[in-house]
């Protein structure tokens, strides 16, 4: 028990050790993990990158995209309409 307790509340800088630890207990055993999404920049537009949602529909499809891949908070970085 204390092995798995130790894992839990690790150091997962040593890439090696990491690996190891996860073929013998899994991803089940990780603690809970909340991860966020920035679906949006707050200065770059589709100029820098076509995939960027800029659009309401955009971004709601992007945000629900997110969700289904893992995500359990979205961050959105307000719009400047001149940029839009």
């Amino acid at each position: 028990m204390d092995e798995l307790k130790n894992f839990l509340l690790g150091d997962y800088r040593e890439t090696m050790d990491y690996v190891k630890k996860v073929e013998r207990y899994g991803l089940t055993k990780f603690p809970p993990l909340i991860i966020s999404c920035a679906i949006t920049g707050g200065m770059h537009g589709k100029e820098s990158n076509p995939n960027l949602p800029e659009e309401p529909e955009e971004q709601a499809q992007q945000s629900y995209d997110a969700y289904n891949a893992g995500a359990s908070m979205i961050h959105i970085h307000a719009r400047d309409p001149i940029n839009a």
